[in-house]
């Protein structure tokens, strides 16, 4: 059964399935040809899953937050350089995983049907939030290009709900999905932003106290247990997102190409975010009597990636979903597809561009200056997308015929 404000729940069930299905079939061209290096290059399906099948030796289902000594083969082997959550998760399917064959294409079908779920249901959640654009999320080109490459949607999913569960009122289940959020990928934390300052503007401070506890909480009894155990473990991936220098997509890695190069890019890559975020915080302040959180909270993730020293592929997980909640408009629609074919073209000139550099003169391969161009124009068209929210605000408006302003729009 259909619903007014878009397609039902089965067609939905249906167009997430289909979605995952060419998902796959795109990285089944890497998959049937054992993920060898010339074929991601070749057919844009570079996975981390395999990779780490390998390089941490899985097959052996090594407790992922210890250094391991492999004397025989002289290598250690480092923790996992990702939250617990997801380390935990990496582990534990490798005790799903058939030996015979060829394991780590194995492994990797084992996590496209956890992934797959997790999809599914995710969009399920954007669906309950915002139906009408739901589908803009499910068959997001990029979204089908990056689903299958790592493990970042085990992040998604309980962000999501957390969303849904403060704007529902109930703030503890919120702060609880938070916890597993940040406790699979770090990024979900910049949530506390819009909704700390929701709660303060509401003078609900009892209920922003018991959000910050319940998240604190949760949080210790999701990390504690590794962290106590083995610290420099669990710390591992904190310590490499910190140090870790400029990558590709980034805007530091674009100057750099153009010949223009920071000696403290680490201070000014900090010195911008923290603008960024001191931007997107006066916004929230001066508007929190008017929205719900699903419809700013993709602001604060565009903050915490605008400016980050890398910009994998996979971060369109992140900010599509949270971009599709804040569509309010058909002016919304219009930028959000120029970024998402931005984003098309940037996955597709990432692989092009290691082809490049890695092979030299190969059929259409990415020059650096063209890269760099596309990676430029890919940033400029989210921020033009995020300008666009932000700019006379009005929440619940999605077209020109809504009448129903009872709040006077602020300019950002």
């Amino acid at each position: 059964m259909k619903t007014l404000k878009g397609i039902g729940r089965f067609e939905l069930f249906l167009a997430s399935i289909i979605a995952c299905f060419f998902s796959f079939l795109q990285f089944n061209q890497c998959r049937s040809r054992e993920f060898s290096a010339v074929s991601t290059f070749t057919y844009i399906c570079y996975s981390d899953i395999p990779v780490f099948w390998e390089t941490h030796l899985l097959e052996n289902h090594i407790w992922p937050f210890v250094y391991t000594q492999i004397p025989e083969l002289s290598i250690t082997i480092n923790p996992i350089e990702y939250p617990v959550i997801i380390g935990l998760v990496i582990w534990a399917l490798s005790y799903l995983t058939r030996s015979n064959g060829i394991p780590y294409v194995n492994y990797f079908d084992v996590n496209v049907i956890f992934i797959s779920i997790l999809f599914i249901a995710s969009a399920f959640y954007i669906y309950k939030i915002k139906p009408k654009y739901v589908l803009l999320m499910v068959f997001a080109p990029a979204v089908l290009l990056s689903l299958y490459i790592n493990w970042d949607i085990w992040a998604v999913l309980p962000t999501l709900i957390s969303i849904y569960y403060f704007d529902k009122g109930r703030s503890f289940l919120s702060a609880v999905f938070l916890s597993i959020g940040v406790s699979a990928k770090f990024y979900p934390i910049v949530i506390l932003i819009p909704v700390i300052i929701i709660l303060i503007k509401s003078k609900k401070y009892l209920e922003a106290r018991n959000y910050l506890m319940g998240l604190i909480v949760s949080y210790a009894v999701i990390n504690l247990p590794i962290a106590i155990s083995n610290f420099s473990g669990w710390s591992f991936f904190f310590r490499g997102s910190f140090s870790r220098g400029v990558g590709y997509g980034s805007i530091w890695e674009v100057l750099e190409i153009l010949g223009i190069k920071f000696a403290n890019v680490n201070l000014i890559y900090i010195l911008s975010t923290l603008l960024l975020f001191a931007l997107v915080t006066v916004f929230y302040w001066r508007n929190a009597n008017n929205y719900k959180l699903h419809e700013v909270v993709f602001l604060s993730v565009f903050a915490f990636t605008a400016f980050n020293k890398v910009y994998s592929p996979q971060f369109i997980l992140w900010l599509v979903p949270l971009a599709v909640l804040a569509i309010r408009s058909k002016k919304h629609v219009v930028f959000f597809s120029i970024w998402q074919l931005f984003e098309f073209v940037y996955h597709i000139a990432l692989w092009r561009y290691f082809y490049k550099i890695g092979s030299g003169q190969v059929l259409f391969a990415v020059s650096p200056k063209y890269y760099a161009l596309i990676s430029a124009l890919r940033l400029l068209t989210m921020v033009i997308f995020a300008a666009s929210l932000a700019y006379n605000f009005s929440p619940g408006v999605e077209n020109k015929n809504n009448s129903k302003r009872l709040i006077r729009p602020k300019k950002f």
